[in-house]
């Protein structure tokens, strides 16, 4: 296994994420009596973001959010904190409970498993094509140009 990372330092954009990651109908919302519904997070994200979201993009997001929180939460990376953010009517925007940053706390979890699994990270190198076999992916063309200082 290998993880492409095309920013300098692991983490890119994410590090600087504050508030949470949004899920509906979670085992965490379900432990504090949250009832929530995928339909509803979907009708909320679609009414925040003016219909100008891409429908069927934002369906698979929330249709799949619940299980990213899992699989967060299997590594170690507890989201237990909820509270409600920006265009919510129900608390659905799931966070640590130390208060901090998502962020940071996503990416030094994540990086926390990638050690411990001895999983080798590239760094400044972009995926320039996704290469097929049929209609499963064999492989990728990478390009390090910026690590070469091109």
């Amino acid at each position: 296994m290998l993880i492409v990372e095309k920013m300098p330092t692991i983490g890119g954009n994410t590090i600087k994420a504050s508030a949470g990651m949004n899920a509906a109908e979670t085992r965490f919302q379900r432990v504090k009596g949250i009832e929530d519904s995928k339909e509803l997070f979907y009708q909320e994200t679609l009414k925040g973001g003016h219909n100008k979201n891409n429908p069927q993009l934002l369906r698979r997001f929330v249709e799949n959010a619940p299980q990213a929180i899992e699989w967060l939460a299997d590594r170690g990376i507890m989201l237990n904190d909820i509270t409600t953010t920006g265009g919510m009517s129900i608390d659905r925007t799931h966070r640590p409970r130390d208060g901090s940053a998502v962020g940071g706390y996503l990416i030094s979890g994540l990086v926390r498993n990638i050690t411990k699994r001895g999983i080798d990270v590239l760094l400044d190198t972009s995926v320039e094509e996704i290469l097929m076999r049929g209609d499963e992916v064999s492989g990728v063309r990478l390009d390090q140009r910026r690590k070469r200082g091109h």
